[in-house]
């Protein structure tokens, strides 16, 4: 279900229902959309909502940008105030009555933020929350499908963002990134296509749909492991 499409009255039949927030940032993934990094996760968080029968909530589109700021069509949310953002929308969904909430990111440029505002939700408002970094989360897929670990605007972006855009994963595979230098940091970054590892192969139409399927295979059940131990977690807390 989607969050704006639900009256006042409706939300209370999902109360015992995940919320899922997709959160991402505006910035240039080599040709990519500049929305990728919110494109993916709200991808994602839909699935989700289906296959637990709960809310996605409408995404957070501007985050923390860094070194990609200046690069045209990029836009950057000052850190303090995208957490205070986040953490308003967790209260709010707390005083509904919501108990547990998925925030599924796109964005590396503002993990550790998120993981503050979860622990601030969990420790000031008891709302079960947790950060999942859907990149991060399937890192060892990526590798079996792509061949290294990947980067920004890599193949793993452009695989799933393929599919919430018309954007040609062929067109990607005639652009040069850049291999990120460890110890440095740049700002600007020199191109809008960084790698972190060499060999990053071919992302190829044949694979990108079986690449996927494993994705949200893979995020759904490691959330419900999360939610299964999350509602077990209550139980206990309720018999002491």
């Amino acid at each position: 279900m989607f969050y704006e499409k639900l009256s006042y009255r409706e939300i209370k039949k999902y109360r015992e229902k995940p919320f899922f927030l997709p959160v991402g940032t505006i910035e240039p993934h080599s040709d990519a959309p500049l929305g990728t990094d919110v494109l993916i996760p709200n991808y994602i968080a839909e699935y989700l909502a289906r296959k637990f029968k709960g809310v996605k909530m409408p995404p957070v589109y501007y985050g923390i940008t860094s070194s990609l700021y200046g690069y045209p069509g990029a836009v950057r949310i000052e850190p303090d105030i995208f957490k205070k953002y986040i953490q308003s929308i967790g209260i709010a969904l707390k005083r509904s009555g919501v108990k547990y909430l998925f925030i599924i990111n796109g964005h590396g440029g503002q993990i550790d933020e998120l993981k503050d505002v979860a622990s601030f939700l969990w420790h000031r408002h008891n709302l079960f929350t947790a950060v999942i970094n859907w990149w991060i989360v399937v890192e060892n897929i990526s590798k079996e499908f792509f061949g290294s670990y990947t980067g920004h605007g890599g193949a793993d972006e452009v695989a799933m963002v393929s599919f919430t855009t018309d954007y040609n994963v062929e067109k990607w595979e005639k652009k040069k990134g850049f291999l990120y230098i460890k110890g440095t940091s740049v700002y600007p970054f020199p191109k809008p296509q960084i790698h972190y590892e060499e060999g990053e192969g071919r992302i190829g139409k044949d694979k990108i749909k079986e690449y996927r399927d494993k994705v949200f295979l893979y995020i759904y059940q490691k959330t419900k492991k999360i939610l299964k131990a999350w509602e077990e977690l209550q139980d206990e807390f309720k018999r002491d």
